[in-house]
């Protein structure tokens, strides 16, 4: 399960650097510091970040509010604006590009946690009619959950082998272990990507992108096995490109 990673924003470097220890110490990654506004872009282009925290103003020709405006159009990601300035007409400048949240400067680490959870929540929320439950948080491609200590950690569609019903909790199985979440199996199916998920017992879903093989009873998917249920078999083996 990977860390949200966060691009920081921030000309000052004792301020950038003082961000970073905080995000870390959070249970963040930190993918990049940039100081200036037209670096931005490209490194959102290398390293797709979760969220972006970056300072209003910026010691270049673009501001964060000018280089947030940019992310909508070409690169949608949930900014956190870090701001000195309280003025009227920069607050109104900046609520036009539709920032997460805002954090004043100098910051408070308690604040800036609350404005971080706020920004991946808000943002996987986007075209969804239904809200999340409260231990996850899903996205297109990735669901978020929470670990013990009620930090936010992804896992993309991509690495998850099946999931298991537990009544009200879910079990979600990946290569590298199971996490576990507080929702309904057919929840979870309207949450993730039909094309690649399918149901295939009352309480499996599998990932078909991680099957390797068919039985009688059982599937087989990276050494587990999941029971393949008489019920759904017929439209599971629809869902296969059979030979």
């Amino acid at each position: 399960m990977d860390a949200i990673s966060i691009l920081v924003v921030e000309d000052d470097p004792i301020i950038a650097a003082d961000i970073e220890s905080s995000v870390n110490r959070m249970g963040y990654a930190v993918t990049e510091k940039i100081a200036a506004g037209k670096e931005v872009l490209p490194a959102v282009r290398r390293s797709r970040p979760d969220l972006v925290l970056m300072d209003v103003q910026l010691g270049d020709d673009i501001d964060g509010i000018e280089v947030a405006h940019r992310l909508n159009q070409e690169f949608p990601t949930p900014v956190i604006f870090l701001t000195a300035n309280s003025d009227r007409v920069t607050f109104e400048r900046a609520r036009e590009a539709v920032p997460a949240a805002f954090v004043s400067k100098p910051f408070d680490v308690v604040d800036l946690q609350r404005g971080i959870d706020l920004a991946i929540r808000n943002f996987s929320r986007q075209d969804q009619p239904e809200a999340s439950d409260g231990d996850s948080v899903i996205l297109q491609d990735r669901i978020f959950i929470r670990d013990t200590r009620r930090n936010l950690f992804k896992v993309e569609f991509a690495d998850i082998l099946y999931i298991q019903a537990q009544g009200n909790y879910c079990d979600i199985f990946t290569v590298e272990g199971k996490h576990t979440v507080t929702c309904n199996l057919k929840y979870l199916l309207t949450r993730l990507d039909n094309y690649t998920f399918v149901r295939v017992h009352r309480s499996y879903l599998i990932n078909l992108a991680q099957l390797d093989s068919v039985g009688e009873v059982y599937l087989h998917l990276k050494g587990r096995q999941v029971p393949l249920s008489h019920g759904y078999r017929i439209d599971f083996l629809s869902r296969l490109n059979t030979l």
